[in-house]
C-alpha cells in the first residue's frame, strides 16, 4: 500500500524485558492482533503482522511491578521464551534455538567482524504512523554475559524501517531505528557491556570504534532478581 512503511524487528540474539512472567502465543495466532494488542500505541495503524521461524521463540510478557521500566509487552527470543523469567539462576541457561539455521543479511551488516548468526526472530510490520516520526521503547539482553563479551557469540538486535523517503543501505533501502545514544553503533552483545572483556572474549570489541561509550547502558544480572538473563541493557528508545 503506497505511503505505509515497513517496520522489521530482528534479532539475532535473546531479547528481554524485566521480572517478567512469559507466555507463549497460541498455535497460528494473528500477528496483527498480537502487535496491536501487545505493542503498538496511538497514532500507528497496523496493516499486517508477520514472523518468522520458531513458533516458541515470540510471547507475550508481564511485570506487575516494571522492574526495567516496562509492564508489558512482547518478547523475541533466539529459543524459548521462558529463558526470561526472573531470577537469574545460572550464568549458562539455554533454552532451545541453534537448531533452525535462520540468517539475515541485515543483522550481517551490523556485525564487527562478520561472524555467523543462527535463529534470528523475525518480526515485520506493515504499518502507517499518523504523525512524521516513529518511536519503539526496548530492551536488549542475552546469556552471552558477561564471560562472552568481545567473542564472536555477539548476539545482536536491530530495528529497520523501511518507506517512502527513506534511503538507507539495508534491505528495501532501510535504516536501522536503533543505533546507540553515544556511539551510533549498533546494540549488541559486544558494544553494551560492562566494558571489559569477558573470561571467553576474544578482543573483538575493539573492531567497534569507541565501543565503551555505551557501556553506561549495561544492567549486570548475575544472579540478579529482575530477569533470567545474565545481563540486559536499560529501557533504550528506536526513533526515526
Amino acid at each position: 500500500m503506497r505511503g505505509a512503511l515497513l517496520f522489521v524487528l530482528l534479532f539475532g540474539g535473546i531479547s528481554a524485558m524485566g521480572q517478567t512472567h512469559a507466555a507463549q502465543l497460541a498455535a497460528n495466532p494473528d500477528y496483527t492482533a498480537v502487535v496491536n494488542d501487545h505493542l503498538v500505541g496511538p497514532g500507528v495503524t497496523v496493516l499486517s503482522a508477520s514472523y518468522l521461524l520458531l513458533p516458541y521463540a515470540i510471547g507475550t510478557f508481564t511485570d506487575t511491578v516494571g522492574s526495567i521500566g516496562m509492564t508489558e509487552g512482547l518478547v523475541l527470543a533466539t529459543g524459548l521464551v521462558h529463558v526470561i523469567e526472573a531470577p537469574n539462576l545460572s550464568q549458562g541457561t539455554s533454552m532451545g534455538g541453534g537448531v533452525s539455521g535462520i540468517m539475515d543479511n541485515d543483522l550481517q551488516q551490523l556485525l564487527i567482524p562478520p561472524a555467523p548468526q543462527w535463529d534470528a526472530a523475525i518480526l515485520t510490520i506493515d504499518l502507517i504512523p499518523a504523525g512524521d516520526s516513529l518511536e519503539l521503547r526496548y530492551v536488549f539482553g542475552s546469556e552471552e554475559y558477561d564471560e562472552y563479551v568481545c567473542s564472536v557469540k555477539n548476539d545482536v538486535l536491530g530495528i529497520f524501517l523501511a518507506g517512502p523517503g527513506i534511503d538507507g543501505s539495508f534491505s528495501n533501502d532501510g535504516i536501522n531505528m536503533a543505533p546507540l545514544p553515544a556511539t551510533g553503533l549498533p546494540v549488541c552483545v559486544n558494544t553494551v557491556n560492562l566494558g571489559v572483556p569477558g573470561s571467553n572474549g576474544e578482543g573483538l570489541c575493539w573492531a567497534y570504534p569507541n565501543w565503551q561509550l555505551d557501556t553506561v547502558h549495561y544492567v549486570d544480572n548475575f544472579f540478579g532478581p529482575d530477569c533470567g538473563l545474565d545481563g540486559y541493557t536499560e529501557v533504550l528508545t528506536a526513533k526515526a
